[in-house]
């Protein structure tokens, strides 16, 4: 615990971590607020639907977004920061413009609720850069701000509109529609000049580690559109409901490492660097050993939020939180190696873990049943962990260990 108390010695840095932990704490109890409300609208069968398209959307999303939100973090270790923030601003709103374009077929043919999917997507997408590059630019209380008009502004709109009897799909789309505009509003007031001095295809080939690395966690996407192939859609829509309203609990890690990577950045090559690193580690492993601790109780609460029609989902829901846990560890360990620029590393380790994690699922899901699919996401996270953890640990020198500063 020495090394979590670190993290706050230095006043900036820690006033930044709480402001940033707190904001996810807010978008996140948002975000589920807000899946709560849409699943209890729309019931099991259609959120099982908007489940499909989100998966294939975010799945798009990772290769369309090229890594430039991993690679914004780190800016300040690179050496024109401006220039490359504006290509990697415009490489995203082009990769946005694909996903957009693609859940629309996919989602073309489904009922109104499945558009709702497409426009959360692009958002996300947006919000997601605009977010990131505020944080590499050491602005994180702005950054902090746009995480919670994320997922505030539409939970509104679905609150108030359900509150006047006027809920409808329409009303969700724009106001996902009115964070796409301010997330893509926010970087382009900073664009800089010379976009001429480096090429896209520079910049997209310099970038193609923290690509892969965005791309390979990704895979789980894919678990909704596999069990659909082998599972009853009520059984799915579980699984899709207990995969996205545990996405939370990551939040505390989550934090950390949009604050965390930067400010190693800025220290690497210093004995600080090592220091700030091992506090993150520290402090992951106590919050994931937490929620692996209380994972059955926190299930009973989502279930009681849910409903009774969701009681079926609680193995389901205990085997997510305990996965997040386990994935909290991994995000701390995978910022050593992004800072590092070895996106390649964590491409490998996190793409390993997550295929094993889909074969397990089928393989469970047809040879055992959909009681035991819960046991699948914990196994992927594992392999994750583990493989994470032998390429931060062995793959090059601890930085900094030898310096002072």
């Amino acid at each position: 615990m020495s090394f979590v108390l670190k993290l706050w010695k230095q006043r900036k840095f820690g006033s930044a971590l709480a402001f940033r932990i707190a904001a996810r704490l807010i978008a996140s109890i948002g975000q589920a607020a807000f899946l709560l409300l849409l699943a209890r609208e729309i019931g099991p069968a259609d959120f099982g639907v908007v489940a499909i398209v989100l998966s294939i959307g975010y799945m798009v999303m990772a290769v369309t977004s090229f890594g430039t939100s991993t690679r914004v973090l780190r800016l300040a270790a690179e050496t024109e920061p401006t220039i490359i923030a504006t290509k990697l601003l415009y490489l995203r709103l082009l990769g946005t413009l694909v996903t957009a374009t693609t859940c629309l077929a996919v989602a073309y043919g489904y009922k109104d609720a499945a558009f709702i999917a497409v426009f959360m997507i692009a958002s996300d997408q947006a919000a997601d850069y605009a977010q990131a590059y505020l944080a590499g630019t050491n602005r994180q209380i702005f950054s902090s701000f746009v995480v919670i008009g994320q997922r505030i502004i539409p939970l509104g709109a679905l609150w108030v509109s359900n509150a006047a009897g006027l809920a409808s799909p329409q009303v969700v789309m724009m106001s996902f529609a009115a964070t796409l505009a301010i997330s893509i509003v926010i970087p382009f007031r900073e664009r800089c000049k010379g976009l001429r001095e480096v090429g896209f295809l520079a910049e997209l080939r310099a970038s193609s580690g923290y690509w892969m690395s965005s791309i390979a966690p990704n895979i789980s996407q894919l678990q909704v559109p596999a069990l659909g192939m082998v599972l009853e859609a009520a059984t799915v829509g579980l699984f899709a409901v207990a995969a996205r309203l545990t996405n939370p609990f990551t939040i505390m890690v989550s934090a950390l490492q949009t604050v965390l990577m930067p400010e190693l950045s800025r220290r690497r090559g210093t004995a600080s660097f090592h220091t700030l690193y091992r506090a993150s580690v520290a402090a992951s492993l106590v919050y994931g050993g937490l929620l692996a601790f209380s994972a059955w109780f926190l299930a009973d609460i989502v279930i009681s939020l849910l409903g009774s029609e969701y009681t079926s989902a609680r193995m389901l829901i205990v085997g997510m939180i305990i996965a997040s846990g386990l994935s909290s560890i991994s995000q701390a360990l995978q910022s050593k190696l992004l800072v590092e620029g070895r996106g390649g590393d964590v491409a490998w380790s996190i793409g390993v873990g997550s295929t094993v994690g889909l074969a397990c699922l089928m393989i469970i899901a047809v040879s055992a049943g959909e009681a035991s699919i819960w046991l699948a996401p914990i196994l992927a996270q594992a392999v994750i962990a583990v493989g994470l953890a032998w390429r931060a640990n062995t793959s090059l020198p601890w930085v900094g260990r030898h310096t002072r500063r």
